[in-house]
């Protein structure tokens, strides 16, 4: 199924249906949801990530999880997933503006599948980690490349948790296979990122064995499963579009400050 928060009156939840949102009376994590009745079309929408904000504790980065990208940034391709717990607070959603700050000089999009944990994991064997994942969907682990990869003092915590950096949506998703799905990156229309989330070095279930060794995840915490390669610049004015085949289109605009 798929889901939906509604930043409006406090944040609710909806159920998709067809192409309308139906209003639920709790959090799809519960279970035993019911509807109240009150229906939205898709678009004009006002989509809040879907999360429970106040409860995500944890926004945990993968970083070159594709054979790919790693080649096309020069990396050598890491012998163990290279992650990075980063501030929740850059999270954003659809159809809202992705801000540069005016000292923030080159920025690039990330396509990437995101996972949303459903219950209190630590010590996780892959062979069960799935049981973990509540759902999945659209993120965009945009970067500002200036402060990343800054010669000599590299920062990348900052470039990666600005605020409104981090977008995720527009739909929560259960019950997939998310394994082998294809994704894609357009930017004003044109594709500039097309893989397959089947190509990633780490699969999901390794990511998160390999995370909750060290790291105790909670509900409602996410992690970002990396990027393929086609990372390009964007500038104010550009729109970014994430797909994910069966999970949705993340759609946000570029805006200077």
């Amino acid at each position: 199924m798929q889901y939906a928060r509604c930043a409006a009156d406090g944040g609710f939840w909806c159920v998709k249906d067809g192409d309308h949102l139906c209003a639920i009376d709790c959090a799809p994590i519960h279970g035993g949801w019911k509807r109240t009745g009150l229906t939205f079309p898709l678009d004009g929408f006002c989509y809040a990530p879907p999360l429970e904000p106040s409860l995500t504790r944890q926004m945990i980065i993968v970083g070159w999880n594709y054979t790919e990208h790693t080649r096309e940034t020069g990396s050598s391709q890491p012998p163990e997933p290279m992650i990075y717990p980063l501030s929740s607070a850059s999270l954003n959603a659809h159809r809202r503006a992705v801000i540069i700050p005016s000292f923030i000089e080159h920025v690039e999009h990330e396509a990437e599948l995101v996972v949303v944990i459903g219950k209190l994991a630590k010590n996780v064997p892959a062979s069960s980690a799935l049981d973990y994942v509540l759902g999945v969907t659209c993120g965009n682990d945009v970067s500002a490349r200036d402060i990343q990869n800054k010669p000599g003092f590299s920062n990348l915590p900052r470039a990666k948790t600005i605020d409104t950096f981090k977008p995720v949506g527009p739909f929560l998703t259960t019950d997939i296979d998310f394994s082998d799905l294809p994704i894609t990156m357009k930017i004003n229309g044109q594709i500039r990122q097309s893989s397959r989330t089947g190509l990633m070095l780490f699969k999901v279930p390794e990511l998160i064995e390999f995370i909750t060794k060290t790291i105790t995840l909670y509900p409602w915490d996410i992690i970002f499963t990396g990027t393929p390669k086609g990372c390009s610049r964007v500038l104010p004015g550009d729109e970014m579009e994430v797909s994910i085949d069966g999970i949705g289109a993340l759609v946000n605009t570029v805006a200077g400050e």
